[in-house]
């Protein structure tokens, strides 16, 4: 899922108890994200190809892309080339076209409405919107099928993370309150609902017996599906600051992979939350300060027995599953959700410098600058990424401020940039070769389908 980052002003976190109305300079402004600059071309990678596996068509996406990497490392896409230019000149890139958006509503203040990655199933879309209405359509005629409000309205707040996902006809879901919700797929009715004594804010997971949620305060809360009966919570260590977003938590065998805004990440029993290791992804500079923020933002992925994480206390790592050592760790901080595809991992640092990682070594093959200010030399203009994904056999990355980048996985160069023109705060969905993107405009929030 990606995650919101915040930009947030040193003096604003350290003062901002004291003088709550004072405008303060953000000129000024320091970033909570860790940025290393020690990344650098391994140059025995050089012979090494990038192979891109097959291209496989995937009909449904659960709400969470680390899930669906699972699955698929490189989703069906036909991207048509079209000729421009005369006819000794002529250059051909990369064709999309953006359809209608399949569903739209007046959204008021944009600051104020978050919404996140969607369900697709069944030719349906299910999607949460802020004011915590759950909603079915209809992707071939775009028709609403029905709408449940399975949180609370409210005249004078909306809800802050929407987050969804599907398991066993259920759909699973939080808004930013101490409640986690099931309801029918058929209907929207809600099955039960859950108070717990945090607030949930990673998308749920399910493995089709529990269905598991982190919380604010570093919790791992795991319940029964078919009524929400808490089964188990396993606890980690409490930060009093965080960035605003969360990994999700990764089902893998029989084990759950969870990471909290202290840096750690643990790999628990299922059945019972019992730990059976821990590591973090803190630099040692970091492991002592409040204010540095050592958030694991970016969901880990897991493969063939190695659990890749990334975390914005500064080091990427591949972590053993069987009995949590190191295989590798680098000193690259990141929030964005990045991918797996391949021998490579592709991931977006704190600098917006898209890398190719060894899946085997941690060495980069390449570094591609991605656009990282809006205005030159103005930090409070930075630029944020929400995650990207692997279709068609190139990378497609969403851009928070509504740009859909496409690039070449061999070298990371940027060959399309679409415009969506809205807030886009999840990886792009891809789902029998179309994309997919809950966002959010000046006055509306839409779905919009790019062919």
């Amino acid at each position: 899922m990606k995650k919101f980052a915040v930009f947030f002003c040193a003096a604003l976190l350290l003062f901002s108890c004291k003088d709550k109305d004072k405008d303060y300079d953000k000129t000024k402004a320091l970033s909570v994200f860790a940025v290393i600059d020690t990344v650098k071309i391994d140059e025995s990678l050089n012979k090494v190809e990038i192979n891109l596996p097959a291209q496989k068509n995937i009909p449904f996406w659960s709400g969470s892309s680390s899930a669906q990497n699972q699955l698929a490392e490189n989703f069906s896409k036909d991207f048509s080339l079209k000729n421009r230019g005369f006819f000794f000149d002529k250059t051909k890139e990369i064709s999309l076209s953006k359809n209608s958006p399949i569903w739209f509503f007046y959204s008021g203040e944009v600051r104020e409405h978050f919404v996140f990655s969607p369900i697709i199933k069944d030719g349906k879309v299910f999607t949460l919107d802020s004011a915590g209405a759950l909603s079915s359509y209809d992707l071939s005629n775009e028709k609403r099928i029905w709408k449940s409000q399975i949180f609370k309205k409210s005249f004078l707040k909306n809800y802050r993370t929407p987050r969804i996902s599907f398991a066993d006809g259920k759909i699973f879901a939080i808004a930013g309150v101490n409640q986690i919700a099931a309801a029918s797929e058929i209907d929207g009715k809600v099955l039960w609902s859950k108070t717990i004594s945090s607030i949930p804010i990673s998308t749920p997971i399910s493995d089709g017996k529990l269905v598991y949620v982190s919380s604010n305060d570093n919790k791992l809360y795991a319940l029964k599906i078919e009524n929400g009966e808490l089964a188990w919570i396993q606890s980690g260590i409490s930060r009093a600051t965080a960035i605003f977003g969360s990994a999700d938590p990764v089902i893998y065998d029989d084990q759950v992979i969870v990471s909290y805004s202290s840096g750690e990440i643990y790999a628990l029993k299922k059945q019972t939350g019992e730990a059976i290791w821990s590591q973090d992804l803190n630099l040692s500079k970091a492991t002592s300060s409040d204010f540095y923020l050592n958030d694991i933002d970016a969901t880990p992925l897991v493969k063939d027995g190695v659990v890749y994480a990334i975390g914005n206390g500064g080091l990427t790592a591949a972590i053993r599953i069987k009995d949590g050592s190191f295989l590798w760790k680098k000193q690259i901080a990141g929030i964005v959700d990045f991918w797996a595809a391949g021998e490579f991992l592709f991931i977006i640092d704190n600098s917006d410098k898209l890398l190719a990682v060894s899946r085997k070594t941690g060495g980069i093959k390449w570094i591609s600058q991605l656009p990282e200010l809006k205005k030159p030399n103005k930090p409070q203009t930075k630029i944020f990424y929400s995650g990207l994904v692997m279709a068609g056999d190139k990378l497609l990355i969403a851009r928070a401020d509504g740009q859909l980048l496409i690039a070449s996985p061999f070298d990371g160069k940027v060959e399309k940039t679409f415009k969506i023109d809205k807030k886009i705060s999840h990886s792009p969905v891809v789902v029998n070769g179309k994309i997919y993107l809950h966002s959010i405009g000046k006055y509306t929030i839409d779905l919009i389908e790019i062919q």
